[in-house]
């Protein structure tokens, strides 16, 4: 079933075609398309009505994304064109004469100027329409994106997916906490390796660089062929998922905020590919959870346990602990050392930006001394060189004392 971005492209293409002005058209054809544009455009005015109605309600299956705003924003229909020039130019030609009623669909059709004007009242609608959703979508909150994620993916038959999964993790023999994550990290790969990420905002070399490429590589086979784009759309990727203990949870929001948006760009099979993952991931947390207590704690020692900034306890737990060591902050560059501090002892693997967004969150909710604009980490760390040094050598390097008592009293408090 087309989408109704689908409906609106091809209705843009049927009338570029037609007002390219090597088509040769006669005076029977011109008016039988004319008529025929006429009604489409209505009928597709009309269903923008309902969208934007169910928009306001917050319902809806299907989200423009930018790219197709500005395509329709381009679009040029009739002001201009060649439809323009013939309907005017025959204006007063009774259209009877070319076996169209004097009235369709509740409008007056008597002459190629009723039909003008019929369509430029409808262009004219349309137009107002889509500057009316745009504003709507840019202001939907996350957990609209979320729900309706949810909501489709009830739909999906999920049961072969299951079937797979069991029959892999019986054919690995005894289960381990090794093999469970070869099986995520290959799973989320061959995902990224599909190139499904492709229509999201380009990250950052910060971001890039911030991607463990050699990690993911020993944990896949030696054969493994990653795409050229594999490391720019992990980094993507990184936006879209959180980690709760050892668990890998995906951001249902951000993922559904993107497949939203970008749903109607992709095939069936495509779309489908999110859903697949989603459970396979659902399915080996729960592996993980149902591994015996030995492999559990084998778990627990080999991968640190990241602080999830998300997780409403760990943002209270966060927003106390700044509050409490104001007293030893010096200014705004003093938040590097909080940010080394979740970085190297609590697994916080998001980077500058996020931590610079989190303390924004939180000083909304709190008041803050000490504020953590856009930047402020980058600049004190390009001015202290220990910052990308771990921590946990601090004490042992030329670092300033206030950075060490700034260090130990944050982790008294959040550690604890």
């Amino acid at each position: 079933m087309d989408t109704l971005r689908e409906k609106m492209l091809t209705l843009n293409a049927a009338i570029k075609d037609y007002n390219d002005p090597e088509k040769v058209h006669n005076d029977f054809m011109k008016a039988q398309k004319a008529l025929y544009f006429a009604i489409c455009i209505e009928g597709v005015k009309n269903k923008l009505v309902t969208y934007k109605a169910n928009l306001e309600k917050r319902i809806f299956e299907e989200l423009f994304s930018p790219d197709f705003f500005d395509i329709m924003r381009e679009a040029k229909w009739l002001k201009g064109q060649r439809l323009e020039e013939e309907l005017l130019s025959n204006q007063d030609k009774p259209l009877s004469a070319f076996g169209i009623a004097e009235e369709v669909d509740g409008h007056q059709t008597k002459t190629s100027l009723d039909l003008y004007h019929w369509i430029e009242q409808n262009i004219e609608e349309m137009r107002a329409l889509f500057k009316s959703i745009r504003k709507l979508t840019f202001k939907l909150p996350p957990e609209s994106f979320a729900a309706v994620y949810e909501k489709q993916s009830q739909k999906v038959d999920m049961e072969w997916v299951e079937n797979i999964f069991n029959d892999k993790m019986l054919s690995v023999g005894k289960l381990t906490f090794e093999k469970v994550q070869a099986f995520r990290t290959r799973a989320v790969a061959e995902f990224i390796n599909k190139g499904l990420l492709r229509y999201a905002y380009r990250p950052t070399t910060e971001e890039i660089a911030e991607v463990d490429f050699e990690r993911v590589k020993r944990e896949l086979p030696p054969d493994f062929e990653f795409k050229d784009f594999f490391v720019e759309h992990c980094a993507i990727f990184k936006k879209m998922f959180k980690w709760v203990g050892k668990a890998l949870v995906i951001d249902i929001e951000n993922y559904g905020k993107y497949i939203c948006l970008h749903m109607s760009k992709m095939t069936e099979g495509e779309l489908l590919e999110f859903y697949i993952l989603e459970k396979l991931l659902k399915m080996i947390n729960e592996a993980i959870k149902n591994l015996t207590p030995k492999e559990k704690n084998k778990a627990i020692e080999e991968q640190t346990e990241p602080v999830d900034m998300d997780d409403e306890y760990f943002a209270e737990k966060m927003a106390d602990a700044l509050k409490e060591v104001e007293t030893y902050m010096w200014g705004q560059s003093s938040h590097a050392v909080l940010f080394c501090a979740l970085r190297d002892n609590h697994g916080f693997t998001d980077n500058m930006s996020r931590y610079e967004r989190i303390h924004k969150k939180l000083s909304e909710k709190r008041k803050m001394q000490w504020a953590c604009p856009e930047g402020t980490l980058r600049v004190a760390f390009s001015n202290n060189s220990y910052y990308k040094t771990s921590v946990t050598r601090w004490k042992a390097m030329d670092v300033p004392q206030r950075a060490i008592t700034l260090l130990d009293k944050f982790e008294a408090i959040f550690g604890s």
